[in-house]
């Protein structure tokens, strides 16, 4: 009598076995275990202009999984050599409109600078294809360059763990790059809105990407609707947290805040154990603390300097990013060449 379809024998004697069995029962030979079943693999998934492979998980969050993976872009001469990626979409299952909608807002605000000569777009993260819910049944993903490193936040995370602050270099080329790429995204018609150190990567040479425009939108538009209380408390411009239009000001008010931090390892608004809501209001209301409060030796200039940064009036702030980076390149600037 033929075998069933993947019936386990004895390696011994080869008597039929049930699977599990340790010890035959007929000559009492111990069976070796059985190789434990390889993980899942993701099928590969076509996108607007090729296709990818996935490898493995590089983390998730409350709406979508980013995943590691190739690409193979096509081409009129077919599908070109494989490039290591980053593959964001959804969690599996999830249909809320508000996480589509973000992604297809990335999507959008990426794909307006895909245009723009790459040394113009060196610090934004590159957006290399994306699929819409037509494109397959996988529903909306994006596949960017793959960005080996690590974020801001962690840097920043790991220094304090450390009681070792950045180095005047390092401060001023981190806010150097993010001042540049907030003057591409500004000059091409749209507000990042979620400026701050957890959407900053930091690749291996130094070099700083700006991520996730998910809630980009074009200059003097609101976050509104669904959308609504999006932003990161610590970090988020008074005109936001109103609902009001927000313009480049807004997001410069956001990079002050992340230079506040790099500078003396926290925000000025303290967010240790509060409310939401209590760090917003403080952000609308409450004065900002003096840098001098928390780095006594920092030039009395670099303190106004970044006080007056963050106004709670737009209009009296920064207006364009390559002004910000002038007015604080030439205090950071030198500090950096003297180390």
């Amino acid at each position: 009598m033929p075998d069933l379809p993947g019936q386990l024998r004895c390696t011994s004697c080869q008597n039929p076995l049930v699977a599990g069995t340790r010890i035959c029962p007929r000559c009492h030979a111990l069976q070796p275990r059985e190789a434990p079943a390889p993980p899942r693999q993701r099928a590969p998934r076509t996108f607007a202009h090729g296709r990818a492979t996935y490898d493995h998980k590089l983390g998730e969050g409350a709406s979508a999984v980013v995943w590691k993976g190739s690409y193979f872009a096509l081409t009129v001469r077919g599908y070109q050599a494989p490039v290591p990626v980053a593959i964001k979409e959804l969690r599996p299952g999830l249909q809320m409109d508000i996480a589509r909608g973000l992604l297809r807002n990335e999507a959008v605000a990426l794909g307006s600078l895909a245009a723009l000569p790459a040394a113009a777009t060196v610090n934004v993260v590159q957006l290399l294809d994306a699929a819409d819910d037509a494109t397959d049944a996988g529903g909306p993903g994006l596949v960017f360059e793959l960005i080996p490193g690590e974020t801001l936040e962690t840097r920043l995370a790991r220094q304090v763990w450390a009681r070792r602050p950045l180095t005047a270099a390092a401060i001023w080329s981190f806010f150097a790059q993010l001042t540049g790429a907030l003057a591409v995204v500004h000059e091409s018609g749209q507000v990042h809105a979620d400026v701050k150190p957890a959407n900053a990567l930091l690749r291996q040479d130094g070099v700083l990407k700006l991520t996730d425009f998910g809630l980009a939108r074009p200059i003097g538009a609101r976050v509104q609707g669904h959308e609504a209380g999006a932003g990161t408390s610590a970090y988020i411009s008074p005109e936001q947290v109103l609902g009001n239009p927000l313009g480049p000001a807004s997001d410069l008010y956001s990079a002050a805040m992340v230079l506040f931090e790099m500078l003396t390892g926290r925000t000025p608004f303290d967010v240790r154990g509060r409310a939401e809501l209590a760090v917003r209001m403080d952000q609308v209301h409450s004065e900002p603390p003096h840098l001098r409060t928390f780095l006594p030796q920092a030039p009395p200039q670099l303190g106004d300097l970044l006080h007056a940064a963050l106004a709670k009036d737009p209009a009296r702030r920064f207006q364009r990013a390559e002004d910000m980076r002038a007015a604080f390149g030439a205090i950071l600037e030198p500090a950096s060449r003297e180390l």
